[in-house]
């Protein structure tokens, strides 16, 4: 039908959606808005530690107090528990990742994500218009937050 929107089958969640999710930021009501999709949603587990780096920076910087990360961080463990985000098992794509980065001259942590979409022939969202690009020339679907 003209003018529907497709929506996959699995997305693949990068770090920066996942924050969005769980912090109040520039981007946050999109990121909300992606949690209506009915789309399996996955990630590798370098997203858990990507969160929680990026949590600690807010602590850092004193944009977030530390008591209100660690609720952000069991929000998205709990996620991951019920089963709303998969988990990949990232030795099925590392060394995918591994090669995408060499031959894309990209950070091998962002190509875990693109790796996984290819891997599973799911879409990507993010909030990182280099990745999303980068997605985009692989031929991942891909929904980028602004």
């Amino acid at each position: 039908m003209p003018g529907a929107e497709i929506i996959p089958l699995a997305t693949v969640l990068d770090a920066s959606v996942a924050l969005r999710w769980l912090t109040m930021e520039p981007g946050t009501a999109a990121a909300i808005a992606l949690l209506g999709r009915p789309t399996l949603w996955m990630a590798p587990r370098l997203l858990l530690t990507e969160v929680a780096g990026a949590l600690h920076r807010k602590i850092s910087e004193r944009r977030i107090r530390d008591i209100a990360a660690t609720e952000a961080l069991d929000v998205l463990l709990n996620a991951v528990d019920r089963g709303e985000i998969r988990l990949a098992e990232d030795e099925r794509f590392m060394a995918a990742a591994l090669m995408l980065a060499t031959l894309m001259s990209h950070k091998v942590a962002d190509c875990a994500y693109v790796a996984l979409a290819e891997h599973e022939g799911a879409a990507l969202a993010t909030g990182d218009r280099r990745l999303a690009s980068l997605a985009e020339r692989r031929g991942v679907t891909t929904t980028l937050l602004s």
